[in-house]
């Protein structure tokens, strides 16, 4: 679907960012995880539950972006966690 090469896309310009910003490489490590665990949901995402998925990414991911620009490394690593535990829940969700 779209919007899972969207959230890709939008995991890639956190992980440039970081990376630009000097932020440590475990975060962009942490980054490129979660972009892989959120690639993994593109197969379960359906019209029925697309809201859902874009509801429980949307805000972290914009956090995310917006903490990597700052440079701000501790905000960064919470907002990467809480993404990759998200896609995760959420992909164990789907595939039920």
């Amino acid at each position: 679907m779209e919007i899972i090469k969207e959230y890709m896309g939008r995991l890639e310009k956190a992980a440039g960012l970081a990376e630009k910003n000097g932020l440590s490489r475990g975060l962009v490590n942490g980054i490129i995880m979660v972009k892989d665990v959120v690639n993994e949901l593109e197969p379960l995402v359906t019209e029925k539950n697309v809201k859902k998925a874009k509801l429980d990414l949307d805000k972290l991911t914009d956090s995310l972006i917006s903490n990597c620009e700052k440079g701000e490394e501790a905000p960064s690593v919470g907002d990467m966690r809480q993404l990759r535990d998200k896609a995760r829940f959420l992909k164990h969700q789907m595939e039920k």
